[in-house]
C-alpha cells in the first residue's frame, strides 16, 4: 500500500481549462467537486465567455483551503530580436497625460505642458533610444510636439531639441518613455503618434497615444527645493551615526541606504538597489576581530527631476561629466562585541515511540551565522522555549501542516529570540509491512517541487543501510552515477538539496558541503562519526561508534546526517542537517 494525499502526487505542472480548476468558495473538497488542483507552473486557459485569448500561470497553492493563485502570462521574445516589441500586456489604447506648468527661471514665468506617455506602454529590446510625439492635423500634416529642456549654468531654461530619451528600468531589455513638454496646446482625445527611433535615428516602432488632461504631473526640472545632502544610514547604527556588525555576523545583515536631505527641510530615503545607488567596499568587511573598521563607499545617480544647491549636510560631493551626476559620500563600519545569531531554519527530526506506535519529532535550529553547532532539542522536554502545534504522531498516510516555535535567550543582548516556521509532513504506520521502508515525507511547503523522502519519479530516498558483520554504509549501487551527474551529486541532491538547505539573503542557493557527519536524534547530537567525513567518500564505511553497544544498535532508528563546508583547516561552517533512516 503506497497511498499518497493530494499534493504529494507527482503530477507535473499542465495545461487546464478555468473551468476545470478547483475553487473553494464553492464550499466543496477537491475530492467532492471532481474539480483539479493544479501543481505550481501549470498554465490555466480562461474558457469563460469572452476571454478565451487569457492565459494564467498558476503561482501558488494554499496549503490550507487548495485555492489557486492565478496571474496573467505573458509571452515575450529575446531581449535581442532584431526588432523590439511593444509590451501591451492586453492593452490597445495608451494614454499621454498632460497638464499645465508654469516654469520660473531668472524672475521670469514660462508657460509650458508638462507630457507623460503611458507608464502601461513598455518596449522589450536592446535597440529603443530616443523617442518623438507627433500630432497630426485635419489636413494631414505632421508636426514634432515633443520638447527635451534643462536648466544652463546662468539658471536659463536651456532647449535640447525634439527627441526625448527612452529610460531603463529593473527589467533587463525592457524600456520605457521619459517625460517631457510642448509648447502647443492639446485638446482631450485628440490622437498623438509616437515613433520610437534607434540610437542611429532609424525608425523601428509606432504607437498610438490619446491625450488626457491631468490634474497633476511631477516635474522634471524643480531648482525650488533642492537636494543639499545625502547621508548613509543601516538598519544597524549608533545614535552618534556609527554603522556596527557584530563579531562574526554576515555583512548583508546590516541593510545600508541613502537619506537624501532637501532644502525645505524634507527627506527622502532611497535603496541601495544597484540601479542608482551602489555601495563600494562591503566586498572588504570582515567581522572576525572586534575593534576593526572598514570604509565603504556610496554613489547615488541624480535623475532629471533632481536638482542640486550647494550640498551642506552630512557632507557628499555632487559630480558630473556632463552626461550623468552623482552624489558620493564614504562611512566607516566597526565591527563590536557582542551577537547577533539569528535562527535561519528549523529542521523536523521524526522519530518512532515503539512503545506508543506514534511518531514524535525532534528539531535541529540552524543559524544564519552558521559559525555556531546546532543543537536538537524534544518538543516535549521544554515547551516554555519549544512549542509545537497541529501535529498528530499517530495520523497516517495524511499531509499535516506542522507549525513549531523556538526561543532562546540571547544573554548579552538581553532578548529573546524567537523562531516560528511551518512545514508539512506525512506520515505512515511503521509497523504496517505494506509501508516498506517509506515512513514519512516532508517539505517546507504545499508548492515546493519535491518532498524529502520521497522514493519516486527519479527521487531517492535517503537511508543508511546496515550489514551485518560489516557495519553502516550509504549505499553507492543506489545513488550512483548517471548520465546527468556523478555518484556524488545524486548522494547531495537526495540528502541535501531536496530537503531544501537555507540560505543566507546574500545567497542564491545554499552552499555545496564538503563535509558531512553522523549524530543521534538526541537532544544532545551524540556523535556517531568520529570525524567529518568528505562528501567525494560518502560511499565508504561509516565506521559508526558503538561505544560498547551491538553493531546493529541503530538498525531501524532515524539518525541525523549534518552536513559542513570547510572554510579552512580550523574553521568549518554548519549548513543543514536531515533525518536519514536506518535500514
Amino acid at each position: 500500500m503506497n497511498v499518497k494525499s493530494v499534493l504529494f502526487g507527482e503530477r507535473a505542472a499542465g495545461v487546464y481549462r478555468k473551468s476545470e480548476i478547483y475553487d473553494p468558495k464553492l464550499g466543496t473538497s477537491p475530492e467532492a467537486s471532481g474539480k483539479i488542483v493544479p501543481q505550481v507552473g501549470s498554465l490555466v486557459i480562461d474558457d469563460t465567455v469572452g476571454l478565451h485569448n487569457q492565459i494564467y500561470v498558476v503561482t501558488a497553492v494554499n496549503q490550507l483551503t487548495y485555492e489557486s493563485t492565478l496571474i496573467p502570462a505573458t509571452f515575450v521574445v529575446d531581449a535581442e530580436a532584431q526588432v523590439d516589441r511593444v509590451l501591451s500586456y492586453g492593452n490597445d489604447i495608451f494614454m499621454l497625460y498632460f497638464s499645465s506648468v508654469v516654469k520660473t527661471v531668472s524672475g521670469s514665468n514660462i508657460n509650458l505642458t508638462r507630457l507623460i506617455v503611458d507608464n502601461k506602454l513598455s518596449l522589450f529590446g536592446k535597440h529603443a533610444a530616443t523617442y518623438q510625439l507627433i500630432r497630426i492635423d485635419d489636413d494631414g500634416n505632421e508636426q514634432i510636439i515633443s520638447r527635451k529642456y534643462s536648466v544652463g549654468n546662468a539658471n536659463e531654461l536651456v532647449p535640447e531639441g525634439t527627441s526625448i530619451p527612452m529610460l531603463d528600468t529593473g527589467v533587463e531589455g525592457v524600456r520605457k518613455c521619459d517625460g517631457c513638454y510642448t509648447d502647443v496646446t492639446l485638446d482631450e482625445g485628440e490622437e498623438v503618434r509616437c515613433d520610437v527611433y534607434t540610437a542611429g535615428g532609424i525608425l523601428i516602432s509606432q504607437i498610438r497615444l490619446i491625450a488626457k488632461k491631468a490634474h497633476l504631473l511631477n516635474e522634471t526640472i524643480d531648482t525650488s527645493n533642492p537636494i543639499i545632502g545625502m547621508e548613509i544610514k543601516g538598519t544597524q547604527q549608533t545614535a552618534e551615526g556609527d554603522l556596527y556588525l557584530f563579531q562574526g555576523q554576515n555583512v548583508r545583515e546590516n541593510a545600508i541606504y541613502v537619506d537624501l536631505k532637501y532644502k525645505d527641510g524634507s527627506s527622502q530615503i532611497v535603496a541601495i538597489d544597484n540601479r542608482r545607488g551602489f555601495c563600494y567596499g562591503l566586498e572588504t568587511v570582515t567581522s572576525g576581530i572586534v575593534g576593526s573598521e572598514f570604509e565603504i563607499t556610496v554613489k547615488y545617480y541624480l535623475s532629471d527631476s533632481d536638482a542640486t544647491g550647494e550640498i551642506i549636510q552630512g557632507g557628499g560631493d555632487v559630480v558630473s561629466d556632463n552626461r550623468t551626476r552623482f552624489i558620493t559620500k564614504t562611512a566607516k563600519i566597526k565591527i563590536i562585541s557582542g551577537a547577533k545569531d539569528l535562527i535561519s531554519k528549523i529542521s523536523p527530526i521524526p522519530k518512532w515511540n515503539v512503545s506508543t506506535g506514534k511518531w514524535e519529532l525532534d528539531f535541529l535550529r540552524y543559524r544564519d551565522s552558521r559559525l555556531q553547532s546546532p543543537y536538537a532539542a524534544e518538543h516535549s522536554s521544554d515547551p516554555e522555549f519549544v512549542t509545537i502545534r497541529d501535529f498528530d504522531g499517530g495520523k497516517f498516510l495524511e499531509e499535516q501542516t506542522v507549525t513549531v516555535t523556538h526561543r532562546e535567550i540571547i544573554n548579552n543582548l538581553g532578548s529573546i529570540e524567537e523562531k516560528t516556521q511551518a512545514f508539512i509532513i506525512e506520515l505512515r504506520d511503521k509497523t504496517d509491512p505494506d509501508t516498506g521502508n517509506n515512513f514519512w515525507l516532508i517539505k517546507d511547503t504545499v508548492d515546493a517541487p519535491v518532498s524529502y523522502g520521497d522514493y519516486t519519479n527519479g527521487h531517492l530516498r535517503p537511508r543508511i543501510v546496515y550489514r551485518a558483520g560489516s557495519g553502516y554504509f550509504i549505499p553507492d549501487t543506489v545513488f550512483a552515477e548517471n548520465t546527468t551527474q556523478s555518484a556524488v551529486e545524486v548522494f547531495l541532491e537526495n540528502f541535501y538539496t531536496n530537503a531544501n538547505p537555507p540560505k543566507r539573503s546574500d545567497e542564491s542557493i545554499a552552499p555545496t558541503p564538503t563535509h558531512f557527519r553522523v549524530k543521534m536524534a538526541d537532544a544532545n547530537g551524540t556523535p556517531l562519526t568520529r570525524t567529518a567525513i568528505p562528501v567525494e567518500n560518502f560511499a565508504d564505511n561509516l565506521n559508526i561508534i558503538t561505544a560498547g553497544n551491538q553493531e546493529n544498535f541503530l538498525l531501524g532508528k532515524t539518525v541525523v546526517v549534518e552536513f559542513l563546508r570547510e572554510i579552512d583547516s580550523a574553521t568549518c561552517e554548519y549548513l543543514y542537517g536531515v533525518p536519514v533512516d536506518v535500514i
